[in-house]
């Protein structure tokens, strides 16, 4: 059976051109659009086509999750190329189209998987090993609110809490934490290379500057701007 509803999300130029044209999250009833959202970007892949792997539908098309980077309301549609300067936090969402009600859950890393249980109304994702339920019933800020004025705050427990991972999954690496330490994407990746002895900076200011170049290089949003842990610097 064909969904009613369905999101939708132009991206065009998003890379090295030093121009990008990125759109608002629109929902469309058939060809319809009801619903245009300003401050989300969802992930994309390669093509600028939507990667799927991080939208999920519960089984009647009424509700989706999805991943997505949050920005302040009315950050879409953006056509400069400044996104890297605007501070954004990575958003597990739940949308109930129907009654336009956004639910949110920050998370510190891609989810691998994402799935519905539809008798419970719960939408289940996976970070790495560890599952996580997202009840659509527990309370949770909603979108469309102003942007915290707490939220700098609220990004350094987040990047305090990532980073504190990644040290523990460094430590303890076995034969399953390669892909992190060989994934530029990762805290891992570059606290594997980090000597204090060349690097004047500490070490989770190091790691997360050096993941935000490569995001950037690629064309990606960086979950958060370096210029956050200024006081961590030594």
């Amino acid at each position: 059976m064909e969904r009613e509803y369905r999101i939708s999300q132009e991206v065009k130029g998003l890379g090295m051109s030093g121009l990008t044209q990125i759109g608002t999250l629109d929902v469309y009833k058939g060809d319809k659009l009801v619903a245009s959202i300003d401050n989300y970007w969802l992930m994309h892949g390669l093509g600028s086509q939507l990667d799927e792997k991080y939208i999920c539908w519960n089984s009647d098309g009424t509700k989706v999750g999805f991943v997505a980077f949050k920005y302040p309301k009315g950050t879409f549609p953006d056509t400069e190329d400044y996104l890297d300067e605007i501070d954004s936090q990575m958003m597990m969402c739940i949308l109930d189209i129907p009654k336009f009600e956004i639910l949110e859950e920050c998370v510190n890393e891609l989810p691998v998987a994402l799935k519905w249980d539809d008798e419970e109304s719960v939408l289940i994702y996976m970070l790495n090993a560890t599952k996580k339920e997202m009840p659509y019933s527990t309370p949770m800020e909603k979108s469309g609110d102003e942007y915290p004025y707490e939220l700098s705050k609220k990004l350094k427990e987040n990047i305090q809490e990532e980073f504190a991972i990644a040290k523990r999954n460094i430590n303890t690496a076995t034969d399953a934490d390669k892909e992190l330490i060989n994934n530029p994407q990762c805290l891992e990746y570059y606290l594997f290379e980090y000597d204090p002895r060349y690097v004047r900076e500490s070490a989770i200011h190091y790691c997360v500057r050096r993941r935000n170049e490569y995001l950037r290089s690629q064309g990606l949003p960086v979950p958060y701007s370096e210029d956050i842990l200024n006081e961590e610097r030594r």
